[in-house]
């Protein structure tokens, strides 16, 4: 920001007066301080731009506790689904609340109504995605109605084998 010229609101009079151009420069450092307060009061107003000690606050309220692998971006976002759930559920709704949590095409909803269960299976997503689903869905699928949350997860790790002095082999393991 532009330093204010406060000195220049002055009467004539008083601009030659060392002790208000003291004055003067000291008021404009303490404007510039308030004014960086006011823009951080004002981003802190919104999920979206606030700065991790609101985020905390937020959380608090939700009780969630953030693992120190979350991302600031992933938080918020958690947050903003939480602040968003809405009863009561529909196909439809639940079909656009996943489409937000997951994204489009990123899932598959299988409901066995005879028996009333709810299987969601996650093919992309972060990990801990589908804790978020499982929390969204207390919230807005009826308590009658049992829940399955499936994400297939898929760890590639590579290892080095010895045999007879000689070295080799990749190894893919698939955890389900």
């Amino acid at each position: 920001m532009s330093r204010p010229d406060l000195l220049g609101l002055l009467p004539p009079y008083f601009k030659v007066v060392l002790d208000f151009q003291e004055l003067m420069n000291t008021e404009e450092i303490e404007l510039e301080i308030l004014e960086a307060n006011l823009q951080r009061v004002y981003y802190n107003l919104f999920i979206q731009t606030c700065d991790v000690p609101t985020l905390v606050y937020h959380e608090s309220l939700f009780s969630i506790l953030a693992s120190p692998t979350d991302s600031i971006e992933y938080r918020r976002f958690r947050l903003l689904n939480r602040y968003n759930n809405v009863t009561p559920l529909t196909m439809v709704a639940l079909r656009e609340r996943l489409n937000l949590i997951i994204g489009v095409g990123n899932y598959q909803i299988i409901m066995n109504y005879p028996i009333y269960l709810l299987t969601i299976k996650i093919w992309r997503g972060t990990l801990g995605i589908a804790d978020e689903v499982a929390n969204s869905l207390i919230f807005i699928v009826p308590a009658h109605i049992e829940q399955n949350i499936v994400q297939p997860l898929e760890a590639v790790c590579t290892t080095l084998v010895r045999i007879a002095g000689g070295q080799g082999v990749m190894m893919i393991n698939t955890m389900t």
